[in-house]
């Protein structure tokens, strides 16, 4: 029993080694109960990030009716503690990052950075508005790369059967894009309750379509040099391309609706599961 204490405790210094998080449970105490408008306008901060130290305050905080926040009795205790220690908590915030500076020094952390850009999607979450021109970019390029390699996509599946107009081929691309941002918007408020954050969801879901465009970029070359790609390689490059899209996409949707990775990939194979929906309806009507 002794061994659990530290834990726990070590736990809270954890949780209050963020000044985010300081700064809530301060207000939450002074105040009593709070909303969460509120505290988004004092704190200064996104609708993901915000969500996403609430969640990290756990049981420290609740809702009541109103679903104004309030302390817990545990969060009461952590009030006062914070009353007492002051300014020696930015010790423990040093202390935690340089743990976590050392953890991703690995070479596993740097492929996980590139494969899964947090720190741009962080910041794409911060200020999603200077990141538009970027986005437009990438569907631009998406847009263009399908047309050429003359592949239809719908959602984060391509069709390589088309012999459609080049402006609906790439309309199509950009329709995929805005289809997955709305399933995954429409989802994470519906399941989750999670409710702003869009424009940074907009901006963010482009992103998840770079291992896509990549895909079809590979393809067009592969057309270019005519090499049959499509019974050897394609299937499995596809399939490593649309996973790697989605852990994109669960991490975007998990900086911009501050939700855990695992309720996010939930909702990233929620759109996948429609979109195999959709092609199984379409073998059978169409």
């Amino acid at each position: 029993m002794k061994d659990k204490e530290p834990t726990k405790e070590a736990s809270v210094y954890k949780i209050l080694s963020n000044i985010s998080r300081r700064k809530i449970i301060e207000m939450i105490g002074s105040e009593g109960k709070i909303s969460f408008t509120k505290l988004k306008k004092e704190l200064k901060i996104s609708v993901g990030a915000l969500y996403h130290h609430i969640d990290a305050l756990g049981d420290i905080i609740t809702q009541d009716d109103q679903h104004r926040y309030m302390l817990t009795r545990q969060g009461k205790l952590v009030f006062k503690l914070l009353n007492e220690t002051g300014d020696q908590l930015s010790f423990v915030h040093s202390e935690f990052s340089v743990e976590s500076s050392a953890s991703t020094s690995n070479r596993l952390a740097s492929a996980a950075q590139i494969f899964l850009p947090r720190r741009l999607l962080l910041s794409v979450s911060d200020k999603p508005i200077l990141y538009l021109p970027a986005a437009a970019i990438i569907v631009a390029l998406g847009s263009w790369i399908a047309v050429h390699a003359n592949l239809r996509f719908i959602l984060v599946f391509p069709d390589s059967q088309t012999s459609m107009p080049p402006d609906f081929t790439a309309a199509l691309f950009v329709i995929s894009w805005l289809l997955v941002f709305g399933l995954s918007d429409i989802t994470s408020t519906f399941i989750f309750r999670r409710k702003g954050g869009d424009l940074s969801l907009l901006v963010g879901s482009s992103v998840s379509f770079i291992p896509l465009i990549f895909f079809s970029g590979l393809w067009y070359v592969f057309r270019a040099v005519h090499f049959d790609m499509a019974g050897i390689i394609a299937p499995f490059l596809l399939l490593a391309c649309q996973l790697w899209t989605i852990g994109v996409l669960s991490c975007t949707i998990s900086l911009s609706k501050g939700l855990r990775m695992d309720k996010s990939a939930l909702i990233s194979f929620t759109v996948i599961y429609v979109n195999i929906a959709f092609f199984l309806l379409r073998q059978i009507y169409w």
